[in-house]
C-alpha cells in the first residue's frame, strides 16, 4: 500500500514570506532585513526539539538504521547509533525547512530592486562600508558591491567572475 499526500503553497503565501525577508521601506532597510533573516533552517533548538518528539512519538521507527542519501542518490551515511540516526533525522527536518524557504528568499533579494531600483555603486558601497567586518576592507566592499549589482541586474556569471576574482 502506498499513500501520498502534497501541499500547494499559495503564490500569495509565497510572496508573503518572501516580503518578510525585505522588510523596510528602502533598498538599505531592505538589504539589513535580508541579511538578517533566517537561519533558512531554523531555530536549532526548536529543531532537537521536534525532532526528539517525533522520534518518541514514532519509536519503532526510531530504531532502524538509517541511509541518508545524496543529492545523487548515492549513499552518504548510514546512521546506526541512536545519536547519529538522531542527527540525520535532524538534518532531514532542516533540509526540509531550508527547501520551503530557498525559493523565497531567492526571490526576495530580487525583489529588492523591483521595489527599489539598483542602487548606485557608490552608494552601495558607501552602504556596505559601514557593516561589521566590511569596515577596515574597502576592496572587499567594492567586489561585494559589484557581485550585488550582477546578481540584481541578472548577471549570474559576472557574479561568480567578480567573486572568484577577489578570491584567487
Amino acid at each position: 500500500m502506498r499513500i501520498e499526500s502534497a501541499s500547494v503553497l499559495y503564490r500569495e503565501q509565497i510572496e508573503g514570506v518572501r516580503d518578510s525577508f525585505i522588510q523596510g521601506d528602502n533598498w538599505q532597510r531592505a538589504v539589513i532585513s535580508f541579511a538578517h533573516a533566517g537561519p533558512l533552517s531554523g531555530n536549532v533548538d526548536s529543531n532537537r526539539a521536534e525532532v526528539a518528539r517525533n522520534r518518541a512519538e514514532n519509536a519503532v521507527s526510531a530504531r532502524m538504521p538509517q541511509i541518508v542519501l545524496g543529492p545523487d542518490q548515492l549513499p552518504i551515511l548510514e546512521a546506526v547509533t541512536d545519536e547519529d540516526k538522531f542527527q540525520a533525522d535532524l538534518v532531514r527536518l532542516e533540509t526540509q525547512f531550508i527547501k520551503f524557504l530557498i525559493q523565497p528568499f531567492t526571490a526576495a533579494l530580487h525583489q529588492i530592486v523591483v521595489k527599489f531600483g539598483v542602487p548606485e555603486l557608490s552608494e552601495l558601497a558607501r552602504f556596505l562600508v559601514a557593516w561589521p567586518g566590511l569596515t577596515s576592507r574597502p576592496a572587499l566592499v567594492l567586489v561585494i558591491a559589484r557581485a550585488m549589482q550582477r546578481f540584481w541586474c541578472g548577471d549570474s556569471e559576472g557574479v561568480v567572475a567578480v567573486a572568484a576574482a577577489r578570491s584567487g
